[in-house]
């Protein structure tokens, strides 16, 4: 039987737009509308797609979003949601979901203990194939509204 060999994870490099809100501004975070159009733009891609609602709820925003950055930085997209926390895209995840969620999660605690914070993190994600997203503005929606799974403070590896 011939197997299609797996293709590798891909990393992008994103231009970040402005924050859009004046207690994130510092926050590298990709406007709404431009994180909604890479979405649009990767549905006609075969690649395979994670979507992260990601809370900290023991950080103020500053905080928050720098955690965020040092977790993610080139690896995905971050934007604020208009329902509290961020969305994190990331890109070429076809390992399995719960490796995902675990690595995310491991990126998370890291990025905190690299900056000498600590938060419980509230984590919901979406993974599916590009063209399976369908309307990017109603993933978001989807995505904010998901209930998350709460991960008590942790120690980084």
């Amino acid at each position: 039987m011939n197997t299609v060999p797996k293709s590798p994870v891909y990393q992008y490099t994103f231009t970040r737009g402005g924050a859009g809100s004046k207690d994130h501004s510092d926050i590298p975070a990709a406007a709404a509308e431009e994180f909604a159009h890479s979405l649009e733009l990767l549905s006609n891609t075969s690649l395979h797609l994670s979507l992260f609602k990601i809370i900290l709820p023991d950080l103020k925003p500053d905080a928050a979003g720098k955690v965020m950055q040092r977790a993610f930085g080139n690896r995905g997209m971050i934007s604020l949601l208009a329902s509290g926390g961020f969305a994190v895209l990331l890109i070429g995840t076809e390992t399995r979901e719960s490796i995902t969620n675990a690595m995310t999660v491991e990126f998370l605690h890291v990025a905190q203990s690299d900056l000498g914070l600590r938060s419980r993190l509230e984590i919901a994600a979406i993974h599916r194939p590009a063209p399976e997203i369908g309307d990017p503005e109603d993933i978001i929606a989807q995505l904010s509204g998901l209930p998350t799974e709460r991960y008590p403070v942790g120690r980084a590896a």
